[in-house]
């Protein structure tokens, strides 16, 4: 992947720049990978109550 200038060009610019590039290339720019894949804010872990796998798992049979 290559680095480039401060050019901010719409998303579907940025695709179709992505694609040629691929084809030609096999590569894509950096500043287009991570506008694509760091795009939002990153997920919260969740806040619901976590399962113990000791009251998931069964009980182990007992031996004879």
């Amino acid at each position: 992947m290559m680095k480039t200038e401060n050019v901010n060009p719409p998303a579907e610019k940025r695709l179709l720049r992505m694609r040629k590039m691929f084809a030609t290339d096999r590569a894509i720019l950096l500043d287009d990978y991570e506008y694509f894949t760091k795009r939002g804010e990153p997920n919260r872990p969740s806040k619901a109550p976590h399962k113990l796998v000791a009251h998931i798992a069964r009980p182990a049979l007992k031996r004879s």
